[in-house]
């Protein structure tokens, strides 16, 4: 087995407690397949309406 030399990080998970909780909520809530694909949509049209995320996905408008 070849050792892999350890490189610095640039950051750290070294949370706990409330902040902990709250990272893993935000997890949760991305995990869902739509949620995500409706994350992705926002990150490149900020400024959009929910029209727009529906008519870009197979979604209800009610679901968003």
């Amino acid at each position: 087995m070849k050792n892999t030399p350890v490189l610095d990080a640039c950051c750290t998970l070294d949370i706990s407690g409330a902040e902990q909780d709250k990272l893993v909520k935000m997890f949760k809530a991305i995990g869902n397949p739509i949620r995500f694909e409706i994350m992705k949509y926002l990150v490149t049209h900020p400024a959009c309406i929910t029209g727009e995320i529906v008519d870009f996905l197979p979604i209800a408008q009610a679901t968003v």
